[in-house]
Formats: structure tokens, sequence, C-alpha cells
């Protein structure tokens, strides 16, 4: 199991977001998203729900089940989609075409940034990590830890470190979803979203 360092990761010390906040006040997370927002060229509406992906662009991460998602995602709800790391170039071409089709919706950084990774895990709402398979994972790690929720598929280490949401309960700490499909990543989103 991998792990993250709590004083490296820790948006109440972070110099590279922002603004500082911790557990008590979380509230101040919006002036992180409006700067990404305003970072990524996308409109600055504090209430509009933003997701995000940070990570390799590769096949194993389910980048390509992820964008034709997406696409289902931003037209028909008021969502924005921000993503930083490079890889795969045909996956940054697709990328690429889901922002030509919804301008002022996505915000694309193709290659890796860690001050706008930290940026994005301060600013978002929701990140996605839909892995065809995935040893540990890491990412989902940091993303918890500055406050955004994981949208995960239920494999490998996303399993072991992100539990389901129980709308019953109120207990969970991110959203999973078992089939690798379009269908079951958009349930999750919009359980997210809701």
């Amino acid at each position: 199991m991998n792990g993250i360092d709590y004083d490296v990761f820790n948006p109440a010390t972070d110099t590279l977001i922002e603004k500082n906040y911790d557990s008590n006040s979380t509230d101040k997370r919006v002036y992180n998203k409006l700067t990404l927002q305003k970072e990524f060229d996308l409109p600055q509406d504090e209430n509009v729900m933003l997701l995000g992906f940070v990570g390799r662009l590769d096949w194993q991460k389910g980048v390509d089940l992820m964008i034709k998602t997406l696409d289902y995602v931003l037209s028909d709800f008021d969502v924005q989609f921000v993503q930083v790391g490079g890889g795969d170039a045909g996956l940054a071409d697709m990328l690429r075409g889901l922002q030509e089709k919804h301008p002022g919706k996505v915000g694309i950084h193709t290659h890796l940034n860690f001050t706008l990774s930290r940026l994005l895990f301060a600013g978002c709402d929701a990140i996605l990590y839909p892995s065809r398979f995935e040893p540990c994972g890491i990412v989902q790690l940091e993303a918890m830890r500055y406050g955004a929720i994981p949208v995960v598929r239920d494999v490998g280490g996303l399993s072991d470190t992100v539990v389901g949401f129980n709308s019953t309960s109120g207990e969970g700490t991110g959203f999973v979803f078992k089939n690798f499909s379009e269908f079951a990543l958009l349930g999750q989103i919009v359980r997210a979203i809701e």
C-alpha cells in the first residue's frame, strides 16, 4: 500500500495553492476553485460542479472511458472539467476534441505540473479515477487529503482506499463503481453531482 506525506500534502500549509484551509475552514476551498477556473480560462463560478483528473493519459487509467462519459455529463449538467498530466497522444487529442465540443467547460494541461496538480486537488469538487486496473494508486489519497471527492472504479488500491458513499448512513469517502462501462461511471458522477 502506498501512502502520502501529510506534511507535504497539507492544504493548511501548502504554498502551491491560492488559499490555505483545514477541516475547520473548508469554505476557503472556493478561492482555490476560482483560481483554478481562471488558470484554465473557464468561467469563474463557485456554484458549478468542478470535476478533475490528475495523472498519466494512459489506457490503464481508463482515460478513454472518462472522456466518453464526460461528453454526456458536460452536455447534460452544469459542470466543468479540468485535467493535468501527459501521456498518450491519442488520448490527449480526444481531450482536445472534448474541449472543442464543450467550450468554456473543459480545461486541459497535457503535461505534468505539480503546482497545477495541487491546485486541482484544492479546487475541484470531485476527482475521477476510472482505472482498468490499479495496483495501488496514490492520486486518490492526495485528492482526499485536499477535500476533493474521488469517483473511482472498484479495483486494486482504489478499492482499498476509497469507501463508497452510503446515502442512508451518510458515510463514505467517495463514489465507487464496479463495471468498466460508461453507464457505471456516469451513475457515480451523477451521484456526486447530486
